[in-house]
C-alpha cells in the first residue's frame, strides 16, 4: 500500500515535467509562423540545423560544418512546420518552390516548461534567425552583421590557433586586401609629394622674401611720392592764396585809379569855367597844375607797382603749371604702383596668392607651437577621504588658465576619475603676446585624455567620450578602469593634449604615476621586495652565527673556571 502511495505521488510531481508546453501558446507560435514566408539571417547547412538559444541571442552550431549548404543568408524561405519537444523547437524549412527542405532546430539549456517561460529568450533566437524583409535594407542589414560576426570569429580562430595577437592577424589580412596596399602606395606617394610641396615651400619662402623687400622698396618709393604730392599740394594752395591777394590788391588799384581819373576831369571841367569867368583864379592853377602833377606822379607809381605785380603773377602762373604737372607725374606714379600692388594680391592662383595661403598656414602653426611651448603644470598633492589626489594647474607664461584634478591610481581593476576645466581668465591683464596665445585655442576647442603604461597596461574609458568640447568654468570628467596583466608595479602616464578650432593638437606634458597589481599577493611582494627578504635572512644567519660563538665561549670559560676550584679553593667550616 506505501509503494502505491509512493508511486502516485511521483506521477503526480511528474505530470508538470511531461505535460510540456500549455497547447494555447503552441497554437499561437504556429499560427504566427507557419505558411510564412521569410529571409533567413543565419545559413542553413545540411537536412538540419541546429541552434543554440541563450539569454544573449542564438548561436549557429557548426559541427555540421562539412555538410552542403541549404540555404544561404538573405535566401527566402517558407516554414512549413512548427513542432514543440522536449528541449527544443523544431521549425521545418523549404524553398519557395518546395524543391529543397531543412530543419531548424532551436536548442534550449532546460526544457521547456508548462508556462513556457523561455518565450523571450526564443522570441530574440527568432528575431535572430528570421526577418520578413519589408525592406531590401533589412536583407542586407542582415547580410552585413553575419559577415562581421563571422570576420570577428575568424579573426578569434586565428589568433587563438597561432598565439598571435588580433592586431597582428588584421594586419596580415590585410595585406592581401587590395585596397590597404594602395592605401599603402597611395601614403608613400603622400609622403614624397609632401617632400616636394616642402621643396616648393622653400621656393616660395625665398620667392616671399624676394617680393617682401621689392614691396618694401616701393612701399617706401610710395611714401616719399606721397610726401612729395603733398608737399606740391601746399606749395599749389600757398601760390593760389597769394594769386588771390595780388589780384584782389590789383582790383583795387584799378578802382583807385579810376577814382583818380574822374576826379581829375572834374577838376580840369571846373578849371576851365573858373579861368573864363574869373582873372584871379592862377593861384588855384597853379594848386591845381601841382596837384595834377602830384597824381600824375602817383598814377606812374602805381603803374609801375602794376606793372611790377603783373610780372610776379606770371611768374607764379608759371610755377603752378610746373607744380601741376609735377603733381600729375606723382599721381600717374602712385596709381601704377596701386596697379602692380592690386596684381600681386588680387589672384589666388598667382604667386602671391599661395604665397598669401602659406604665409597663414605658417603662422597657425607658429601661433599652436608657441602655445604649446607656454603651456606648463605647476602640482601638488591633497589628500581627500576617498584617498590621495593630484592637483595641476595649467600654467600661460605663469598664469594660471585651468586645472587639473587626478585621482591617483594605486591599485589595478579600480576606477578612477580625472576632472580638467579652463578658468576664465582676466585678460586685460594680458600682454599683447599672451593675449594671441590665449586666443590660439578659439571658441570651438575640445580635450581629449588618455593613459599609456608598459605592455599588459590597459585603461577602459566608462561612460564619457574621449574627446570633449572646452567652454570657461565648464568642468569636464572621464573616468577610467585601470587594470590588465600586471606582475609588478608598473609607470603608467596620463596624456592630455587641447586641440584649437584649426585642429592643431597641443600636447601637455604627461603626469606620471606607478600602478600595482591587485591581490594579496602583490601587496606582500609590493611591500616585502625580494632584496629585503634576502636582507633579512643574511641578518637572522649572522646572528645565529654570533650566538653559537658565544654559547662555545660560555662552555670552555665553565670547564676552565672548574678546574681551577678543585685545586686551589678549599670549604670553610662553619
Amino acid at each position: 500500500m506505501m509503494k502505491l502511495k509512493t508511486v502516485c505521488v511521483l506521477m503526480l510531481a511528474a505530470l508538470p515535467v511531461l505535460a510540456g508546453v500549455r497547447k494555447e501558446i503552441e497554437t499561437s507560435y504556429i499560427q504566427r509562423y507557419k505558411n510564412r514566408a521569410m529571409f533567413l539571417k543565419i545559413p542553413v547547412r545540411g537536412l538540419r540545423q541546429t541552434l543554440h538559444v541563450t539569454g544573449s541571442g542564438v548561436g549557429v552550431d557548426n559541427s555540421n560544418i562539412a555538410d552542403p549548404l541549404a540555404f544561404k543568408v538573405g535566401d527566402q524561405i517558407r516554414i512549413t512546420g512548427v513542432a514543440f519537444e522536449d528541449d527544443y523547437i523544431r521549425f521545418n524549412v523549404s524553398s519557395i518552390d518546395l524543391n529543397r527542405e531543412s530543419q531548424l532546430i532551436f536548442k534550449f539549456a532546460t526544457r521547456l516548461d508548462e508556462n513556457f517561460s523561455q518565450s523571450r529568450t526564443f522570441d530574440t533566437a527568432l528575431a535572430g534567425a528570421f526577418t520578413e524583409g519589408l525592406h531590401y535594407a533589412d536583407v542586407e542589414t542582415a547580410r552585413e552583421k553575419f559577415i562581421k560576426d563571422q570576420y570577428d570569429q575568424l579573426i578569434e580562430q586565428f589568433s587563438s590557433t597561432t598565439g598571435a595577437d588580433k592586431e597582428f592577424v588584421i594586419k596580415a589580412i590585410s595585406e592581401k586586401n587590395p585596397e590597404y596596399v594602395a592605401a599603402r602606395r597611395e601614403a608613400a606617394e603622400s609622403k614624397a609629394r609632401l617632400q616636394e610641396m616642402t621643396k616648393e615651400t622653400d621656393r616660395l619662402s625665398n620667392d616671399r622674401r624676394r617680393l617682401e623687400s621689392q614691396l618694401q622698396q616701393l612701399r617706401i618709393e610710395t611714401g616719399q611720392n606721397k610726401e612729395t604730392l603733398q608737399q606740391l599740394r601746399e606749395e599749389q594752395q600757398r601760390l593760389s592764396n597769394q594769386r588771390g591777394n595780388l589780384e584782389r590788391q590789383i582790383a583795387q588799384l584799378q578802382r583807385r585809379n579810376r577814382d583818380y581819373e574822374l576826379q581829375t576831369n572834374e577838376l580840369l571841367k571846373k578849371m576851365g569855367v573858373k579861368t573864363a569867368e574869373a582873372g584871379d583864379l592862377g593861384k588855384q592853377v597853379e594848386a591845381l597844375s601841382s596837384g595834377i602833377e602830384s597824381l600824375r606822379s602817383d598814377r606812374q607809381g602805381l603803374s609801375q607797382k602794376l606793372q611790377q605785380l603783373g610780372k610776379e603773377l606770371e611768374q607764379l602762373n608759371k610755377k603752378n603749371e610746373l607744380l601741376s604737372a609735377e603733381l600729375k607725374q606723382a599721381q600717374a606714379l602712385n596709381e601704377r604702383l596701386n596697379s602692380d600692388f592690386k596684381n600681386l594680391t588680387s589672384n589666388r592662383d598667382s604667386l602671391a596668392g599661395r604665397y598669401t595661403e602659406t604665409r597663414n598656414r605658417k603662422e597657425i602653426l607658429e601661433r599652436a607651437i608657441l602655445l604649446d611651448q607656454s603651456l606648463s603644470w605647476e602640482k601638488r598633492w591633497e589628500r581627500r577621504e576617498d584617498g590621495d589626489y593630484l592637483l595641476a594647474d595649467l600654467l600661460m607664461n605663469q598664469r594660471k588658465i585651468g586645472i587639473l584634478e587626478v585621482k591617483v591610481p594605486e591599485t589595478a581593476g579600480r576606477i578612477y576619475t580625472v576632472g580638467f576645466s579652463m578658468h576664465s581668465p582676466d585678460i586685460v591683464e594680458f600682454s599683447e603676446e599672451e593675449r594671441k596665445l590665449y586666443a590660439t585655442l578659439g571658441s570651438g576647442a575640445v580635450a581629449m585624455a588618455a593613459w599609456s603604461g608598459a605592455p599588459g597596461f590597459e585603461a577602459t574609458l566608462l561612460k564619457t567620450p574621449g574627446e570633449q568640447s572646452i567652454a570657461p568654468r565648464s568642468p569636464m570628467q572621464w573616468e577610467w578602469l585601470l587594470g590588465g596583466n600586471l606582475s609588478s608595479r608598473q609607470p603608467i602616464s596620463l596624456h592630455l593634449q587641447l586641440i584649437n578650432s584649426e585642429e592643431q593638437k597641443i600636447f601637455l606634458d604627461p603626469l606620471e604615476f606607478t600602478l600595482r597589481p591587485s591581490g594579496f599577493q602583490a601587496w606582500v611582494q609590493d611591500k616585502f621586495s625580494l632584496v629585503s627578504f634576502a636582507g633579512g635572512a643574511l641578518l637572522v644567519t649572522l646572528a645565529g652565527l654570533v650566538g653559537l660563538g658565544f654559547f662555545k665561549r660560555s662552555r670552555t670559560s665553565a670547564g676552565y673556571a672548574s678546574t681551577g676550584r678543585e685545586d686551589y679553593v678549599v670549604p670553610k667550616k662553619l
